[in-house]
């Protein structure tokens, strides 16, 4: 009797070896399949990441070329409206001295 046990422990474990390598095989199969899929869905979200942030990059220099622009162009505004106001002061200067009564010299 305890062969035949040894012996039907040896088939079940025949059979459960033959499950695991079958499993095995599946296994490997549908990794090679799934491989060149999945390096290719990589390959592709690598070049559509690359090619945002390219994008981000052209947006981030144009955001920093337009702030430098806007940047001359409100110091030119201010260089203008100091030109402007110094001459309205000295126009408001002239039209003062203008209106002053001026003594006529006797001779």
């Amino acid at each position: 009797m305890k062969s035949s046990k040894i012996n039907a422990t040896r088939s079940g474990n025949a059979q459960l070896r033959d499950r695991i390598n079958g499993a095995r095989r599946e296994r490997t199969v549908l990794l090679t399949r799934a491989a060149p899929k999945a390096q290719a869905d990589l390959a592709a979200r690598r070049s559509k990441l690359q090619a945002t942030a390219r994008t981000a990059e052209a947006a981030r220099a144009e955001a920093e070329r337009l702030s430098a622009k806007l940047a001359a162009l409100r110091r030119a505004a201010e260089d203008e409206k100091q030109a402007f106001d110094e001459e309205w002061r000295d126009l408001g200067e002239d039209l003062a001295e203008e209106s002053k009564p001026r003594r006529v010299k006797h001779r």
